[in-house]
């Protein structure tokens, strides 16, 4: 079973730079950042909690956030 690579860190920006699947529910310590043409997925019954009055969602070009039904982003 590879680590599983698609969470947060404990600590700062959680920058994805390549796309994955979040396995289980999380919260983002800071700001999160998608780039480099990558795809973020959150399956059914994933919930990614991010601070969005002190931090923020950032989808560079090219790179998005696939919120499957059932998923959520608050």
């Amino acid at each position: 079973e590879p680590e599983d690579t698609c969470k947060p860190p404990v600590s700062g920006n959680w920058i994805v730079s390549q796309s994955c699947t979040m396995k289980t529910s999380a919260t983002a310590p800071e700001n999160v950042r998608v780039q480099s043409l990558s795809i973020l997925t959150l399956p059914d019954g994933v919930t990614l909690d991010i601070d969005l009055k002190n931090y923020s969602l950032t989808v560079e070009k090219g790179s998005g956030v696939l919120i499957k039904k059932g998923a959520t982003i608050k």
